[in-house]
């Protein structure tokens, strides 16, 4: 078969992948459309006609059509569906026209061209009758998620070694806590190793060399923030300025961990257990422990009147009385214990 959905949330893998198959089906740049599934204007028809079309000057070789995030095989799409009460009749017909058209290509497909549907960053739906027209008509279906902990630090090891780079144990720590489990990130950080030309390096070479991405950034900063830990809040702040992230960022994703600090404390205040506080917020259990030790200082009462004064700073610093460089470190000074 030579139909193939390609999907997950690990867009370098994903992408890896595409780019291999292509290869392995000797197909060039040149012989490979690209369609924009996502916007409204898109016609499957259009699409599927130009898997069968073919050039004068062909020389019978393979060519690929790219449908990329098609909208009739994504989770949104089909909330958006559920979420509407009414519906025209035209885009009804134009929805059930699909079906139709995806079964009469699967029946006869062009074998000398290759049908990939892929989604950049997000998965197929598998509940969505496209996708089970699809599979069941034989399309090839790989799914690329984040990795977990374990399985990206094996991932890491084999591409440092396949890239003759040696790193300490104190090195490889601070390299996965700084790409995280992001395959790009990782990549981008070898790339850059490469570069710099030093293939033994320790501690002090990753940190010099690899920026720490603003997920766990954030999540250091506010779990020094919890833990009432100051140096540890000034630390981070430093390294995100020196990384490009300005205080509108900080700010802005420091008050949503809080909030959510909050809200979880509040619940366990109220006697839910670790479990039952997971089921609440949809979170993991033992990761919500972790959470309430880093805030065993800090009383709901506490988080609410930060959460207070963050909003009143908010209004001062979009009215123009306070500037938010001065107002956030203010904040911090006044909010974490040395």
């Amino acid at each position: 078969m030579s139909v193939y959905i390609i999907s997950g949330k690990d867009t370098y893998r994903a992408e890896a992948y595409l780019r291999t198959l292509l290869e392995q089906k000797v197909i060039g740049k040149d012989r490979v459309t690209m369609i924009d599934g996502s916007v409204r204007k898109f016609r499957l028809e259009e699409a599927l006609m130009e898997c069968g079309s073919f050039s004068l000057f062909d020389s019978g070789e393979s060519k690929a059509v790219i449908i990329r995030d098609p909208s009739f095989l994504t989770a949104s799409q089909a909330a958006k569906e559920t979420a509407a009460p009414k519906k025209s009749s035209k885009a009804k017909n134009d929805k059930d026209s699909i079906l139709p058209m995806l079964e009469q290509y699967l029946a006869s497909p062009n074998p000398d061209c290759e049908l990939i549907f892929f989604l950049s960053g997000m998965d197929a739906d598998s509940r969505r009758k496209e996708y089970k027209l699809l599979v069941n008509g034989g399309a090839a279906v790989q799914k690329f998620d984040r990795m977990k902990d374990k399985e990206f630090g094996a991932y890491a090891d084999r591409i440092l070694r396949e890239n003759g780079i040696r790193i300490d144990r104190n090195a490889r720590s601070e390299l996965l806590e700084r790409t995280g489990t992001d395959t790009m990130l990782l990549h981008n950080a070898v790339d850059k190793i490469l570069l710099y030309g030093k293939k033994d390096l320790d501690e002090e070479d990753i940190r010099n060399l690899v920026a720490m991405n603003a997920d766990v950034n954030i999540w250091k900063m506010s779990d020094s923030f919890l833990s009432q830990d100051l140096a540890g809040v000034l630390k981070i702040r430093d390294e995100m300025l020196r990384c490009g992230y300005d205080y509108n960022a900080m700010f802005n994703m420091l008050a949503s961990r809080l909030r959510n600090s909050c809200y979880m404390k509040q619940l366990y205040e109220n006697g839910l257990s670790y479990d039952e506080i997971a089921v609440r917020i949809q979170g993991n259990a033992w990761v919500i422990q972790k959470n309430l030790e880093k805030m065993y200082r800090l009383s709901s009462g506490d988080l609410l009147r930060i959460l207070s004064e963050l909003a009143d700073l908010d209004q001062d610093i979009k009215s123009g009385r306070t500037d938010i460089r001065e107002g956030f470190d203010a904040f911090l000074l006044r909010n974490v214990r040395v």
